[in-house]
């Protein structure tokens, strides 16, 4: 299979670049705009620039949003959200911020919708619950407040002694405002975030155990934090420190089971170390949960491919592309999967598909592949 061997090559795209640039001076809007250049001229996602170029914008316009929340500007810092959320709808944190901003305008029925979908990534976000408490009594349902207020007691809220949850229904406005008035006070994992950010412009400066030493001592102090965790393990991953690796990202899942990062770098972990049938239930998991993602089911051909099973290989390759037909990978692996499967023809077909899609391939090894 050596003609097969060299397919997998990957550049950087220089939007890209340039966005990281701006984005470890702290200058935001044009990171954003960079990066989401970059997304315009790197549509392949199985080019890793996409998607370290679509998180990156989405932290980006958050870290704009954010901005905005605290010099007041509350309709400019929601506009940014929701394009953060564009790019990442997977951030709970984002979705937290944005139910704030709608409650605090009167749209009750749209901050409960944002808290539902941040609950759903993070069912553990004590913030989201109280929040979700608080929308639900201000809409005149009692039972429903308390049961979340309960959701929220019971991952550490602290009510001020002698109340209950169960008596919520009877609570007098005044004491619902001042439970408000908890989350207009919280840091709202503010300093975690700016662990986060130092620890990446520490990496990208070359100073990887600097960064290691930041984000250790941030998860010492938060513990519950579930992104630190699986910032810390993507680190150790890629200094091929996998045993403490996989402990941050189990954790990291265990605090938020649909984190989706946290669940593609254990299944890359137990890869690398041949253990490839936990690396294949992850991603089945992962699959499932995300079944509209083509990357994670490129991701879940690869581990069966590794596993010998290359019929069970061609299924979610050819899902992916079923949802982008100009994923490249996915075309050079379902012709590797092929081939192995003495399929020569279609295998030929698939690898020229790839080479065809593949724009970060030199000419001339296009050329060749193609003879």
């Amino acid at each position: 299979m050596s003609r097969f061997g060299s397919l997998f090559r990957w550049g950087h795209n220089r939007s890209y670049l340039e966005g990281i640039a701006h984005f470890d001076r702290g200058e935001f809007e044009r990171a954003a705009t960079c990066l989401e250049r970059a997304l315009e001229e790197v549509r392949d996602p199985s080019n890793p620039d996409h998607g370290l170029a679509r998180i990156h914008a989405a932290e980006a316009r958050a870290a704009l949003g954010r901005a905005c929340l605290h010099s007041g500007d509350h309709p400019q810092a929601e506009s940014q959200f929701r394009r953060a959320l564009h790019e990442n709808p997977d951030y709970p944190d984002l979705r937290f911020q944005l139910a704030r901003l709608c409650e605090r305008s009167g749209r009750v029925s749209e901050a409960l919708e944002e808290l539902d979908h941040a609950l759903a990534l993070n069912p553990r976000y004590l913030d989201a619950q109280l929040l979700r408490a608080v929308c639900l009594a201000g809409r005149g349902d009692g039972s429903g407040a308390a049961l979340a207020l309960d959701r929220a007691v019971a991952l550490g809220l602290e009510l001020p002694e002698g109340l209950l949850p169960a008596a919520a229904p009877s609570w007098s406005p005044e004491r619902w405002r001042a439970l408000r008035e908890r989350l207009e006070h919280s840091s709202d994992g503010e300093g975690a975030r700016r662990v986060v950010e130092q620890a990446r412009a520490l990496e990208h400066a070359g100073d990887r155990a600097g960064a290691r030493a930041a984000l250790e001592r941030a998860v010492a102090e938060n513990p519950g934090y579930a992104d630190l965790r699986c910032r810390l393990g993507a680190l150790l991953v890629a200094a091929d420190e996998l045993e403490p690796a996989l402990r941050h990202l189990e954790v990291a899942l265990e605090l938020n089971p649909r984190y989706l990062d946290a669940r593609l770098l254990i299944a890359r972990a137990h890869l690398e170390r041949g253990e490839l049938e936990i690396a294949a239930r992850h991603l089945e998991q992962a699959a499932g949960d995300h079944p509209e993602y083509p990357d994670v089911l490129f991701w879940l051909g690869l581990a069966r491919f590794r596993q010998g099973r290359f019929v069970e290989a061609l299924g979610p390759l050819e899902r992916a592309l079923t949802l982008n037909r100009e994923f490249a990978r996915a075309h050079r692996l379902r012709a590797l999967a092929l081939h192995a499967l003495g399929r020569g023809d279609e295998a030929i077909r698939a690898a020229r598909s790839g080479l065809m899609r593949d724009r970060e391939l030199p000419g001339d090894a296009l050329a060749a592949g193609l003879a």
